[in-house]
C-alpha cells in the first residue's frame, strides 16, 4: 500500500527534520487500521505561507504499526502547543530525501497535471492520505525518473 503524509513548514521545520532524523516518527490522524509495516510513504511538504515549493520531498517505508508514542523532535515545532504530545504515530525509515526541484522532488504542479484527482489536492488540510495502487505506482515511477 502507498501513502502520502503531509507536513506544513508554517508549523514544523520539516526540511530540518528530514535532514537530521532517520528514522522519523509521523502523526497518524486517519487510517490507523489500514497503515501496515512495509507500506511505502511519500512525505509531502506543503507550501506554507512563505510559498515554498510544495510536493513530495521524501520517500520512506513504514517500520511500525500506528501506536501511541512521543514526538521525537518537539523542538522543531514552531507552534509549541503542538510539540511533544504523545499521540498515535508510525516510525518511518526515510529511504531518500529531495528538498528542492534541483534535487528531484516531485512538485505539486507536476503531480496535479498528471494526477489531478489526488486527495491531497481536494483535502489539503489533512495529514494522512491513502493512495490507490495506480497512483502509488505513478508517483513511485516519477520519483525514480527524477532521480538526479
Amino acid at each position: 500500500m502507498f501513502w502520502i503524509f503531509q507536513g506544513n513548514p508554517d508549523y514544523f521545520q520539516i526540511d530540518k527534520y528530514l535532514k537530521e532524523y532517520n528514522p522519523i516518527r509521523w502523526k497518524v490522524t486517519r487510517y490507523r487500521n489500514k497503515i501496515k509495516v512495509n507500506d511505502i510513504v511519500f512525505i509531502w511538504r506543503a507550501s506554507g505561507q512563505h510559498g515554498e515549493t510544495s510536493g513530495v520531498v521524501a520517500k520512506g517505508v513504514i517500520l511500525t504499526k500506528p501506536k501511541e508514542m512521543d514526538d521525537d523532535a518537539p523542538h522543531l515545532w514552531k507552534d509549541k502547543t503542538k510539540s511533544g504530545d504523545k499521540t498515535l504515530r508510525v516510525v518511518i525509515e526515510v529511504l531518500e530525501t529531495r528538498l528542492s526541484v534541483e534535487d528531484g522532488m516531485l512538485t505539486a504542479d507536476l503531480l496535479e497535471k498528471i494526477l489531478p484527482d489526488l486527495d491531497i489536492f481536494r483535502f489539503p488540510q489533512a495529514t494522512n492520505f491513502k493512495l490507490t495502487r495506480e497512483h502509488g505506482y505513478v508517483i513511485n515511477a516519477l520519483w525514480e525518473a527524477l532521480r538526479p
